[in-house]
């Protein structure tokens, strides 16, 4: 399965919305913020319900690629 097959399944089991966080979205948190350890790492946050003002729950930080020390 897929991660976008995954996040499909979990939005309709249990409601959740996953919006990616882009790296230009990253300054919104401040000049200094660093939102991944790579930059291969993918943001995103996990909402509950959000298209009805549903509340944050976190972030889920995705890391699937293979390097070296890892």
């Amino acid at each position: 399965m897929s991660l976008a097959g995954m996040m499909s399944t979990f939005s309709k089991l249990f409601g959740l919305d996953f919006c990616k966080i882009s790296v230009e979205d990253f300054s919104e948190f401040g000049p200094d913020h660093v939102m991944t350890w790579h930059p291969d790492v993918v943001v995103f946050s996990v909402w509950e319900d959000a298209a009805n003002g549903g509340d944050f729950l976190v972030y889920l930080c995705v890391d699937l690629f293979p390097r070296a020390h890892k």
